[in-house]
C-alpha cells in the first residue's frame, strides 16, 4: 500500500475518512462471515467432545465382547483364589484356573545347596601377627582397659603394633610393687590368652572407657576362672589385600622358611561362569564377582568365625554347586575342591520340597510350584512354611465378581457420560442445539440397553441384575437419563448364575443370543466408522464448511484492501488538485498585485 500523508493541501483528516470507510465495509462483508466460522468452530469443538464419550463408551464395552478372544480376555473368566493360611502358602490362577476347592499340605520346603570350605584357608593369628594385617585393618587405634583383682590398667593400641607388641604392654603395664608382672599372655590356635601368672589373681578385660575396638576384633571374653581368651580362632586374613599378596593372609613358606603367597593368578569356574583372578584381584573382589553374576547361580560371602568360604545355591533343591578348577589353584587352596574337582563332603545338599495336593504327594525342587507340578492349569502356590501334623491348608478358586462389577461399573459411566455430554451439546442456547442426529444417536444407544433379550433365560433385561435408571417411586425431579447400578443385586445374579449374567450382557453364540452389550457396541462401532459414520460424514460437513467460510473471508479481506487502496488513491488525487488550485491562485494575486 502507498504512503499517504492526510489533508497536506486540504486540510482534511482524510486517513480518518478511509479507516471509517473502511471499517463500515469491514462491518458488513467481513465480519457476519467470521461469525459464521466461529459458530462452525464452535459446533466442530462440540462434535469431538461427543465424539470422545463415543469412542470411551465403545472401549467399555470391548471389555465385555473381548471374551470371544478366549478365555484370557474374558472377564467373566477372571478367577479369585483365597487362601486359609497365607503365613503358610500363596496362591495365584488365571482365567484358565478351573473353579474348585483344593487341599494341601506342606511336608518340607525346598532349600539351597551350601558349600564350606573343608578346611580354614587362612593363617590364624600369632605373637607375630600385625594389628593392621586383623579384621581387614578394621582395628581401630585407642586405649583398652583391663583389671586385676578389680584395678584398672590401660594400654594403647597402635595399628603399627604386632600382638606381640600388644603382649608386652599388657605385661609391663600389669605389675606388683616390685615390678613383677602380674600377668601372662600367650598365643595358641589362633587365639590369645591371659592368664594370670600365679593363677591367684582374677582378670578381667574391657571398659567403657576404651577408645579401640580390640577386644571385640579378638573375640576376647572374660571367664569364669578369672582368664581371659578369644572365643575363637582368630584368622589374620584382610579381605581388602590381594589373594596374592602374603599380607592378604593366604600363604605358605618356601625352604627358607619365608612367607610366599599360596594362591596362583588365573581362572576357574562356579557354575557356568567363568572367574579370573588377578594380581590385585581381593577376596571382597572375589566374592563380589561371585554375587553380582548370573552365571554362577550362587551367592558367597566369608565367614570369618570359621574361616571358611561359604558358598550358597539360589537354586532350591538337591542340586550340587558346580565348581572347577582351573588355571587358578585358589578352589583347591580354599578347601572347595580336590585337584580341581568338587569335594562331595563340602557340598551339604539342599532339599526337594514335598507338599500332597488333593491326596497326591508330590516331590519338586522349588518353592514355588507351578501348573505343571501342581497339575492344576493356571494354579500357582509359593510355600512358605510347612504346616503342622494334620494340618490341611484349603485352597478356594472362584469367579472374580469384583473384575466383572468393575467393568461394568465402568460401562455405566461411559454410558452417562455420553448421555450427559450429548444432552448439554444440544440444549437450547448450546453449539448443537436440538441436532436431531446427536438426539437420534443417543436414543439408539438407551434403547439398546433398555431392550429385553427374549433368549435369554434367567435374565432378559440390565434391571434384572440390578441395572437401572432409578428405583421404583423414586421423585420424579430424579435424573432417569442416568443409568445406576445396584452393586449388591448385581454380586448376588453373579453368584447364582454366572453363565446367565453372560448371556444378557455379552451373548450366547450357541445359544443364538446377542447381548446387550454387543447391541450398544454395534450402534457405536456404526456412529464411529471412519468412512462412512455420524461423526466421520458430520466432521467431513463441517470441515468443508469452515474451509469454505475460511475461503470467504480471505477473499473479502482482499477485496477490502483494494477498496482502501481506491479510497487512498482518490483522496491523493483529490489533495494533489487543491493543491494545484492553490498554487494557481497564488500566481494570478501575485499578477492582480492582491
Amino acid at each position: 500500500m502507498s504512503i499517504s500523508f492526510s489533508g497536506l493541501a486540504s486540510g482534511l483528516d482524510t486517513d480518518a475518512w478511509v479507516q471509517a470507510l473502511v471499517s463500515a465495509k469491514q462491518e458488513s462483508w467481513v465480519a457476519p462471515l467470521e461469525t459464521q466460522k466461529k459458530t462452525l468452530t464452535t459446533q466442530q469443538t462440540a462434535l469431538n467432545s461427543v465424539k470422545s464419550t463415543y469412542s470411551s463408551l465403545l472401549s467399555a464395552t470391548q471389555k465385555f465382547t473381548d471374551a470371544k478372544f478366549g478365555a484370557e480376555k474374558d472377564i467373566f473368566s477372571s478367577n479369585a483364589v483365597s487362601v486359609s493360611d497365607t503365613k503358610k502358602v500363596g496362591a495365584t490362577v488365571t482365567n484358565s484356573t478351573p473353579r474348585q476347592n483344593v487341599s494341601l499340605q506342606v511336608l518340607q520346603l525346598a532349600s539351597p545347596t551350601k558349600v564350606t570350605s573343608a578346611f580354614s584357608v587362612a593363617a590364624k593369628i600369632d605373637e607375630n601377627t600385625k594389628i593392621s594385617s586383623i579384621s581387614s585393618g578394621s582395628i581401630t587405634e585407642g586405649s583398652t582397659s583391663f583389671y586385676v583383682d578389680g584395678k584398672r590398667f590401660s594400654i594403647d593400641i597402635k595399628s603399627s603394633d604386632t600382638l606381640e607388641d600388644i603382649a608386652n604392654k599388657i605385661k609391663e603395664t600389669a605389675t606388683d610393687e616390685n615390678g613383677n608382672s602380674l600377668v601372662d599372655v600367650s598365643f595358641e590356635d589362633g587365639k590369645m590368652n591371659i592368664t594370670s601368672v600365679s593363677g591367684e589373681e582374677n582378670i578381667r578385660i574391657g571398659s567403657n572407657l576404651d577408645t579401640s575396638n580390640f577386644m571385640s576384633a579378638l573375640a576376647l571374653k572374660n571367664n569364669e576362672d578369672g582368664t581371659v581368651s578369644s572365643s575363637y580362632s582368630i584368622s589374620a586374613i584382610d579381605l581388602t589385600k590381594a589373594l596374592t599378596d602374603v599380607e592378604s593372609g593366604f600363604y605358605t613358606y618356601d625352604e627358607n622358611g619365608e612367607k610366599i603367597p599360596a594362591i596362583t593368578t588365573g581362572t576357574f569356574n562356579i557354575g557356568g561362569a567363568e572367574i579370573t583372578i588377578t594380581e590385585t584381584t581381593t577376596m571382597n573382589e572375589l566374592i563380589s564377582k561371585i554375587n553380582s553374576s548370573n552365571k554362577t547361580n550362587a551367592n558367597a560371602f566369608y565367614d570369618s568365625v570359621q574361616n571358611k568360604l561359604v558358598i550358597t545355591s539360589k537354586q532350591d533343591g538337591a542340586f550340587n554347586v558346580n565348581i572347577e578348577g582351573g588355571s587358578s589353584n585358589i578352589t583347591d587352596i580354599l578347601g572347595l575342591t580336590q585337584d580341581g574337582h568338587i569335594i562331595p563332603e563340602t557340598q551339604v545338599m539342599g532339599n526337594n520340597a514335598k507338599v500332597i495336593i488333593n491326596g497326591a504327594e508330590i516331590e519338586t525342587y522349588s518353592n514355588t510350584l507351578t501348573s505343571e507340578v501342581s497339575g492344576i492349569a493356571g494354579l500357582t502356590l509359593d510355600l512358605k512354611n510347612t504346616t503342622e501334623e494334620n494340618e490341611t491348608i484349603n485352597i478356594s478358586i472362584s469367579q472374580n465378581t469384583d473384575t466383572v462389577v468393575s467393568e461394568v461399573e465402568a460401562l455405566i459411566k461411559a454410558i452417562n457420560s455420553m448421555i450427559t455430554t450429548s444432552d448439554n451439546a444440544t440444549a437450547a442456547g448450546e453449539a448443537l442445539q436440538y441436532d436431531s442426529s446427536i438426539n437420534s444417536l443417543r436414543n439408539d444407544v438407551r434403547m439398546s440397553l433398555t431392550t429385553a433379550v427374549s433368549d435369554s433365560e434367567a435374565y432378559k433385561t440390565l434391571a434384572s441384575i440390578g441395572i437401572t435408571t432409578g428405583k421404583v417411586g423414586a421423585s420424579v425431579e430424579a435424573n432417569t437419563n442416568q443409568f445406576q447400578i445396584d452393586k449388591d443385586k448385581l454380586i448376588e445374579a453373579l453368584k447364582t448364575d454366572p453363565q446367565a449374567v453372560k448371556d444378557l450382557l455379552v451373548g450366547n453364540q450357541d445359544k443364538g443370543i446377542t447381548g446387550i452389550v454387543q447391541n450398544v457396541q454395534d450402534v457405536v462401532n456404526e456412529a464411529l466408522d471412519g468412512e462412512h459414520g455420524f461423526f466421520t460424514n458430520r466432521a467431513n460437513t463441517l470441515t468443508s464448511q469452515i474451509n469454505n467460510m475460511t475461503a470467504r473471508i480471505d477473499s473479502k479481506t482482499s477485496q477490502l484492501l483494494n477498496y482502501q487502496e481506491r479510497l487512498v488513491l482518490q483522496f491523493q488525487n483529490m489533495e494533489k488538485q487543491i493543491s494545484k488550485l492553490q498554487s494557481q491562485q497564488s500566481q494570478m494575486s501575485s499578477v492582480l498585485g492582491v
